[in-house]
């Protein structure tokens, strides 16, 4: 959904009804015009903090030990780090500590998105609050790679840095980052890593872009691909 709508909890409601569905709250966003790069250390935490959980609150039920969340937890998606790596794992580790060992919002995913430019950022922040991070999403359309071994390797090498567990791979229908990697490389990458039983999941950005295809193509078609062949290994 576009930055402009407001996503309210009804719109969000039929959405995580569905089996295996879940809903996060990404901050930070595609782009260089809101980098991190707080202007307080001290201050930044704690309203982060406040925000969001006052958003969770407003749309999670919580009226009998059986109520469900509507908002599953957070990703961090910080494209841009202009802070040193120190500050960013600093006040980004303190926020995800503290939302997920709140037991009034029982936060059940924490999600990071790092990149090549930012990699030893996101590493920073990992080794510091590894317990707390569940998944690690890799933007690979920020690289250009030539063919889906080079996409395996930087995989793996990876994988030794994050664990295999938590890592999944990132391809974009964006496009912004069309010539990267192409479609097939990434879709034949991930058949060779899922018969090797070394990947865990993909993630593909932007849903936008894919509900609006090129003429001739089909809505959600690249998701739908990468879908199959996620079922099928499982």
């Amino acid at each position: 959904m576009s930055d402009s709508r407001q996503i309210k909890d009804s719109d969000v409601k039929p959405i995580i009804f569905r089996e295996y569905i879940g809903v996060v709250i990404s901050i930070g966003g595609r782009g260089d015009k809101h980098p991190f790069n707080p202007a307080s250390k001290v201050e930044w935490p704690y309203n982060a903090v406040n925000s969001l959980k006052k958003i969770m609150q407003q749309y999670n039920e919580v009226k009998d030990p059986w109520s469900f969340n509507i908002i599953d937890g957070i990703d961090i998606n910080y494209e841009y780090i202009t802070s040193d790596g120190g500050d960013f794992s600093s006040g980004v580790g303190d926020v995800i500590k503290r939302l997920k060992e709140d037991t009034d919002l029982s936060v059940d995913v924490v999600s990071i998105a790092p990149s090549k430019p930012v990699n030893s950022k996101y590493h920073t922040l990992f080794l510091a609050r590894h317990d707390y991070i569940d998944w690690v999403d890799y933007q690979f359309y920020f690289e250009t790679l030539k063919s889906k071994d080079e996409f395996k390797n930087i995989f793996l090498s990876l994988s030794d840095v994050y664990g295999s567990k938590k890592l999944l791979a990132g391809a974009s229908t964006d496009p912004d980052d069309a010539g990267k990697i192409s479609r097939e490389d990434f879709l034949e990458g991930v058949i060779d890593l899922l018969d090797a039983e070394s990947l865990r999941g993909i993630f593909i950005w932007n849903a936008n872009d894919s509900a609006t295809p090129p003429p001739n193509g089909k809505p959600f078609s690249f998701e739908i691909k990468a879908q199959e062949l996620l079922t099928k290994s499982g």
